[in-house]
């Protein structure tokens, strides 16, 4: 026996080491490969929320400037769920580089496949309607979600751009009138710039959603176009009037079909009997 292997044995007396048993090591490297599924559903979820944002924003003509189209546009691609799917590729890839084979493969083969991974099951979860329930999470549980991601509600809740969305409350044919609530529970009584609605126009009924292109005079909008709400209907806060940050009343039954008339106005700042 050798001096250095007498040494060694020594240290290992000294310091009472022992081997490590087995089943401790595949707990490490079982961690590691649920560690790496988690970044991938997590990256999966960004990218439905992702693909939501994007096929649900307002690309219809007619909403926009001619001059800041450009502007426009950039506002409709979520760059933040963007960063947040590249923060949990780079998780995912350096998660899959501390199991045990993973020095094996090559770095763009790790991206590409977790990428990959990522895009066909977030195109399943946005299928599934994942990517809407993701972005309503995070508008309920961070306030200043809305200020770095636009969504379509945003975009028709720009009454004073003349750009107003809602559901009809109830409809007044002669003079033609009707009461909107919008997205953030505003009500608003709409008026035909003319004598009549424009035409085309959807079916102005109870609880259709509706978006009106138009002006803001004196706390009225004046409708110059109404175009039906296309897609999955947008989600409305049930509870608080963004006006006045009070509890609003119980939303009306469908079966309450008729209304009284001139329903009370809701202007921001007043509540005001018309």
């Amino acid at each position: 026996m050798t001096g250095l292997t007498e040494k060694v044995l020594q240290t290992i007396r000294k310091r009472d080491i022992r081997p490590t048993p087995r089943w401790r090591f595949l707990m490490i490297e079982g961690g590691k490969i649920l560690l790496l599924a988690a970044t991938v559903v997590a990256s999966s979820l960004a990218v439905s929320a992702t693909l939501h944002l994007f096929t649900d924003f307002e690309w219809e003509g007619g909403v926009y400037r001619a001059d800041n189209w450009l502007n426009y546009a950039v506002r409709g691609v979520p760059f933040f769920w963007l960063a947040v799917v590249l923060v949990f590729l780079v998780a995912a890839a350096l998660d899959f580089y501390s199991t045990t084979d993973g020095y094996r493969y090559r770095r763009s083969s790790v991206v590409a496949a977790c990428l990959g991974a990522s895009l066909v099951l977030g195109t399943v979860m946005y299928g599934r309607g994942y990517g809407e329930d993701v972005d309503a999470a995070m508008e309920r549980s961070w306030g200043g979600y809305r200020r770095v991601v636009w969504s379509r509600t945003d975009v028709w809740s720009q009454p004073d751009e003349g750009l107003l969305g809602g559901v009809v409350e109830s409809v007044r044919p002669e003079p033609p009138e009707m009461i909107v609530r919008d997205f953030e529970r505003r009500i608003w009584l709409v008026r035909p710039r003319g004598s009549t609605w424009p035409e085309p126009h959807p079916r102005l009924v109870h609880n259709a959603v509706i978006r009106i292109i138009g002006d803001r005079e004196d706390g009225l909008f004046f409708a110059r176009e109404i175009r039906p709400w296309v897609g999955r209907p947008p989600r409305i806060n049930p509870l608080y009037d963004n006006c006045r940050g009070e509890p609003l009343e119980a939303p009306p039954s469908d079966e309450a079909k008729e209304r009284p008339w001139p329903p009370r106005i809701i202007r921001c700042g007043a509540v005001q009997q018309p």
